[in-house]
């Protein structure tokens, strides 16, 4: 199939560095390290975008067994349009508990600037506690691990959703519309332990379940990666499987489907 496709598109990234602080005990309340932090931040993405399209693969052309048969020309026309990729409003804090410990949260909303739609915290939310000793452990709904070492280099800090960001590309089968065969995603019910930094090195585990289990399946996730920084380097390394979510079968055509026989286990890694 050949696409063609001219986009143009006008963005602006405005930070909203709002941040309320206060210390407990009549301390210095200009410096030094506050007992309670509470701080508002947020993106914004406003795009215009023009765009068409041709050249679609017509209705009954061969097309690979397993990606199913194509289903018609391009539906896409000239128009101009406009949208908000990746704008987020949120609020997150921490609390001192002594001996370094802290509590911290997080509630994360996606936030539409073209229309009143906007669902409350979406987006990466959690509570946890964090020492600069031990680490960090939330628990919650965030990016995966994976996700998230793999998103070190993005335009505007666009990861996903918008015509300039790679992930379905990179991360996403190059057939069907199902999901569950990404490794772009922003876990469930997750547990994340993030290690402190030493020497530049860092790591990061996660385990998520479906809540979903049957008698013969368990749907989870394990996803974790690890890094370096030195100067202008980053490398990293990352690694996540998925346990019965059928990517294969969710994305091919219904008579190659394995999901439905109730002896059938899955497992998808990247």
């Amino acid at each position: 199939m050949q696409k063609k496709a001219v986009v143009f598109a006008v963005s602006a990234a405005l930070m909203i560095p709002c941040a309320f602080a206060q210390k407990k005990g009549g301390g210095d309340r200009e410096g030094g390290d506050p007992d309670q932090i509470v701080e508002l931040y947020g993106k914004l993405y406003p795009e215009l975008v023009w765009e068409r399209g041709s050249g679609a693969t017509a209705t009954g052309a061969s097309t690979a067994t397993f990606a199913g048969p194509a289903q018609g020309t391009s539906n896409i026309i000239r128009r101009t349009e406009m949208e908000s990729s990746n704008s987020r409003f949120g609020v997150r804090g921490s609390e001192k508990l002594g001996g370094g410990l802290r509590a911290i949260f997080q509630l994360e909303t996606e936030f539409h600037l073209d229309s009143n739609d906007s669902r409350f915290a979406q987006r990466d939310s959690f509570v946890g506690l964090t020492h600069a000793g031990w680490g960090t452990i939330k628990l919650g709904r965030m990016d995966t691990p994976f996700k998230g070492y793999g998103d070190d280099l993005s335009f505007l800090g666009v990861s996903s959703g918008n015509f300039v960001s790679t992930s379905d590309l990179n991360r996403n089968m190059p057939f069907g519309t199902s999901n569950a065969g990404r490794f772009h995603e922003r876990a469930q019910n997750a547990v994340d332990y993030e290690t402190p930094q030493w020497g530049g090195f860092q790591g990061e585990v996660q385990y998520s379940t479906a809540e979903t289990d049957t008698a013969a399946r368990h749907p989870h996730w394990w996803s974790g990666g690890v890094k370096w920084e030195g100067g202008p380097f980053t490398i990293s390394l990352g690694a996540e499987a998925h346990w019965d979510f059928f990517g294969l079968s969710s994305n091919v055509p219904s008579a190659m489907r394995n999901n439905g026989d109730a002896a059938a286990r899955s497992k998808d890694k990247a």
